[in-house]
């Protein structure tokens, strides 16, 4: 007996403590200086990411922070570490039950004990029953394994998603940032200038408080547009995994949207065959129907099958085989079996839900882009056509032909056009960027 015991035990893992200590979550929470994250990424390959170079030398443009993404960020440290418990049931899953080995010793004790030994028996059994199962459970639990490890790529994706809308805000932030500190430091000089023209009688006192007005107004724009940048800066350093001190320099897209906006139903058919969560919850709903057929298979009554040997008191020795079967009178498996076909039928409806989602969001964010299309132009060309009417009165004001204060307000105007054209341009990026997330790949990229 001690013998088989020990045999048993072969091969048995040995605990090994991993205490949770400072160090071990301080050098978690480090990360990479801004000049070492290009070798963060070098080397790796993902399925959903484009494969580019990290060049920090021009900044950081949204496509390297998604990708940078993938590899720091900690939620996704969590869900990578949590990737092996399915693996760990897919193993558990394929292994078979454990025969039984059972043994009894009666030692006599009193009586009449003339010509008679001590008792002993042996008894070795396995439960058939586990094996009607077996196969529908191991099917079901490698789907899981299979949907759990699209739902981790899922959840790359949409990280990765988030930092390219990030970078992608901080951009064109940026982009404001710089109209408006022009605009306030040419205004600074036009209030300086007509100051001193206040005071000679070259300028009144209401052109002097406009242009005062719209200073004030300027420098308010920029604060909060400093303000917009800054937490658009630290949304992209929590989407990559970088400390809140980290340096940032954000850059344009090296070839932003390269694809013209496809139809609802090319976007739709595309996003169905990318959509790894789609894909994912097809493997769940795989898992469940293996799951009914395990439920259907356990309704089957439960077989136990044995050996046994002894000897009784009187030196009688005997070997037989004993089998135990379950009579299903009462419970034939109808709750478990209806369990796992609402659960089914709930998978169905999430899936239906999830394609619904999808496309109304593809129909939202298309009718929006084809419609920012026009407006974008228009207000390009508007802009085009104050930049050349202030080109020409700063023309007639060089020649003295044209006083400073009817200047400024032509400035005026045109940076607030260059401004609304900005503006529309980050909407249109921020959208472009919304219809990767939602289609599942990246603009211009090819399904594999």
């Amino acid at each position: 007996m001690v013998p088989v015991l020990l045999a048993a035990q072969v091969g048995c893992q040995v605990y090994s403590p991993e205490p949770l200590t400072r160090d071990a979550v301080d050098a978690a929470l480090a990360s990479p200086a801004y000049g070492e994250l290009g070798a963060v990424w070098s080397a790796r390959l993902h399925p959903l990411l484009p494969a580019v170079e990290i060049d920090l030398a021009d900044g950081l443009d949204p496509t390297e922070a998604a990708c940078l993404a993938v590899v720091l960020n900690p939620d996704l440290r969590i869900e990578r570490a949590r990737r092996g418990i399915a693996t760990a049931a897919t193993v558990q899953a394929g292994l078979l039950p454990n025969p039984q080995l059972g043994a009894t010793f009666d030692r006599v004790s009193g009586g009449q004990t003339a010509g008679t030994v001590n008792a002993w028996g042996l008894a070795f059994g396995w439960d058939l029953g586990a094996l009607i199962e077996h196969g529908a459970q191991l099917e079901a639990a490698r789907a899981s394994d299979r949907a759990a490890g699209l739902d981790l790529l899922w959840q790359e994706w949409r990280v990765a998603c988030a930092a390219r809308l990030a970078s992608t805000t901080a951009y064109w932030q940026e982009r404001i940032c710089e109209v408006l500190a022009e605009t306030v430091e040419r205004q600074q000089r036009t209030r300086d200038a007509l100051s001193d023209a206040l005071e000679s009688g070259d300028a009144t006192r209401i052109e002097y408080e406009i242009t005062l007005a719209d200073l004030q107004s300027s420098q308010m724009q920029l604060r909060a547009a400093r303000r917009m940048r800054d937490l658009a800066q630290i949304e992209v350093r929590r989407a990559i995994g970088l400390a809140p001190t980290s340096p940032l320099e954000p850059a344009a897209p090296p070839d932003p949207w390269r694809s013209a906006l496809p139809s609802l139903d090319e976007a739709f058919a595309a996003a169905r065959a990318a959509r790894v969560d789609l894909a994912a919850l097809r493997a769940g709903y795989e898992a469940q129907e293996e799951r009914v057929k395990a439920a259907v298979r356990g309704q089957f009554p439960r077989l136990n099958v044995g050996l046994n040997t002894a000897r009784d008191t009187g030196a009688v020795e005997t070997v037989g085989v004993g089998v135990t079967i379950d009579l299903p009178i009462f419970d034939r498996a109808q709750g478990r079996i209806a369990s796992e076909r609402a659960n089914r039928s709930a998978l169905l409806a999430e899936y239906t839900a999830r394609e619904f989602a999808l496309r109304a969001d593809l129909a939202a964010i298309l009718s929006e882009l084809e419609r920012l299309g026009p407006e974008i132009e228009a207000q390009l060309s508007y802009w085009d056509d104050r930049s050349a009417s202030l080109a020409e009165l700063e023309r007639l004001e060089s020649n003295q032909m044209m006083d400073l204060f009817g200047v400024e307000s032509m400035r005026m105007t045109t940076a607030t056009a260059h401004l609304d054209l900005i503006r529309l341009q980050q909407r249109q990026a921020e959208l472009r960027v919304g219809l990767e997330a939602v289609t599942g790949r990246f603009d211009g990229q090819e399904l594999e």
